[in-house]
């Protein structure tokens, strides 16, 4: 009688343990989400210039955002106000080779990309180019761009 006692209680003991122990995932699938996120949302924001949608683009990056192309410099105001004022214009920009650094709360994505008839102060900037994007993910979760090189590849 004694054993069942004390295997019943050694049962509940464990069962009760068990019940109590917070799942933890893996970190590598908590990346991996990351790594499809930032893929998707690199995507969407050249969508979005494309079509531009500068209330779209505020879901991309962050206030202080900055970036440089061709030896421009710009900013997320800058951005907008070009696309804005139809100053700067791109019919198609395709994205390729897409590769995802996720560190902890920042990321970095680089790749390939192709625009075509793009536009800005009526200067031609159609052409192949490779390019770096940093992000950092917010207190929200949502991931938000702080800068973006790029530069033309050369044939």
């Amino acid at each position: 009688m004694r054993r069942i006692f004390l295997s019943a209680l050694m049962i509940v003991a464990v069962s009760t343990l068990a019940v109590g122990q917070k799942i933890v995932k893996p970190s590598n699938i908590r990346v991996r989400g990351d790594e499809e996120v930032l893929k998707q949302l690199v995507s969407e924001w050249a969508d979005a210039v494309v079509h531009a949608d500068v209330n779209k683009l505020d879901k991309f990056d962050t206030d202080d955002f900055k970036g440089s192309s061709e030896g421009i410099n710009y900013n997320k105001k800058m951005l907008r106000e070009a696309l804005k004022s139809g100053l700067m214009k791109i019919a198609s920009w395709t994205i390729e080779d897409v590769k995802v650094e996720v560190r902890g709360n920042s990321a970095v994505v680089s790749g390939h990309s192709e625009l075509v008839n793009a536009t800005y102060m009526g200067k031609d900037f159609s052409g192949k180019y490779e390019w770096t994007d940093r992000f950092v993910k917010q207190k929200d979760g949502a991931w938000r761009a702080v800068s973006s090189q790029s530069k033309r590849i050369k044939k």
